[in-house]
């Protein structure tokens, strides 16, 4: 299976995954999304950090498992219809998404978090109104 979120080798997943476990998850989650955010409107950076601090540690643990398990390759691969990626430069990597779909559309946003549609929304609303007129 094509899993994009977990093409690194075995070993650094499990390493990687240990993270997410009570012990060392509050100041590895502040880490990671802190580094997910370092490009964010600080409105956004407060709400998104305010939410994930709110979430109890096993909800993430099983999302971000869950997320190394699941390939929407195939998916992607097989839907006929239009497609568009909204990205951000950070979102440019050999283990991107786009990287794995070939011809997936890609739309890049530069200056945003990964929460993009937040920090730039009237840039992802155009790309959108943009992707949803060309159909």
């Amino acid at each position: 299976m094509n899993r994009v979120a977990s093409k690194m080798p075995p070993k650094e997943l499990k390493k990687w995954l240990e993270n997410f476990q009570p012990e060392k998850y509050e100041k590895f989650r502040d880490q990671w999304f802190g580094e997910m955010l370092a490009k964010a409107q600080p409105g956004v950076r407060d709400q998104v950090m305010a939410m994930i601090q709110k979430t109890p540690q096993p909800v993430v643990a099983a999302c971000v498992n869950s997320m190394t398990e699941y390939s929407p390759v195939a998916v992607l691969e097989a839907f006929v219809g239009p497609t568009l990626a909204i990205i951000t430069p950070e979102n440019k990597g050999p283990h991107s998404l786009q990287e794995a779909v070939p011809g997936l559309k890609t739309k890049t946003i530069e200056g945003a978090s990964h929460w993009v549609m937040m920090d730039k929304p009237e840039e992802f609303n155009a790309a959108m109104d943009e992707f949803l007129t060309g159909m």
